[in-house]
Formats: C-alpha cells, structure tokens, sequence
C-alpha cells in the first residue's frame, strides 16, 4: 500500500507540473499582450499535445489594468482599461491565468482522489 501510494503521489506531482508547464508557456505568450484568445489558443495547444492532461479544464485568461500603486488588484478588481490612473500615469496590463485537472488515482482508476489547480497572474505592460 505505501508502495502504491508512493506511485500515486509521484504521479499527481508529475501532471501537477505539467500544469505548471502550461501556464508558464502562456505566461511567455503573455508578454507582448496578444489577447486572451491568443494565450488560450497556445495553453489548448500544450494541453492537447499531452494525452495525460485529457481532462484538462483551462479557464479562459483575463485581462484587466491595474495602477502601478496597486499592482496586487485581483483581476475582477481592475479597473476600466480606458481610463488613467488617479496619479495620472497609464495602467498596466495584467494576465491571470488558470487550470484544473481531476485526478484518478493510479491504484484506483476512475476513481478523482482530488484536483490539481495551478494559477499565476503576469503583469506585461
């Protein structure tokens, strides 16, 4: 059984990284702030180039602004990319970027144990 569960833990790890993979993958897409359906477009790509993310969930990246004197905005909370920043300098641009993959256990196919979640925000402007 410890055995078993070793395996188990190695192979979460592995897919977990795979997550990670994908979204820093995006991150560098991210930078020359090509639009949402762009950074999407190449996290599908990853995604499905690996039959072990199957089950991927990948929500799709927001855009937001924010000021440079708030830079820790949660993206629902960014404002008006049309507008300027009270201190009258031009917003940033951010990225926040997700995904999620249920995982079946290698001892208990079909089984979800848990989901792995990888998340990251970049801000490329």
């Amino acid at each position: 059984m410890i055995l078993l569960s070793m395996l188990d833990g190695s192979f979460a790890l592995q897919k977990k990284f795979k997550l990670d993979h994908i979204l820093r993958a995006a991150s560098e897409a991210a930078k020359d702030d090509p639009g949402s359906a762009e950074i999407l477009a190449v996290m599908e790509e990853l995604a499905l180039a690996d039959d072990s993310l199957q089950d991927i969930e990948i929500a799709t990246p927001q855009r937001y602004c924010l000021c440079a004197a708030a830079p820790a905005v949660a993206p629902n909370a960014g404002q008006d990319c049309n507008t300027t920043c009270p201190d009258g300098s031009t917003l940033g641009v951010a990225y926040a970027l997700s995904a999620q993959l249920p995982y079946s256990g290698f001892a208990t196919p079909g089984v979800q144990l848990f989901t792995l979640t990888s998340s990251l925000t970049i801000q490329v402007k």
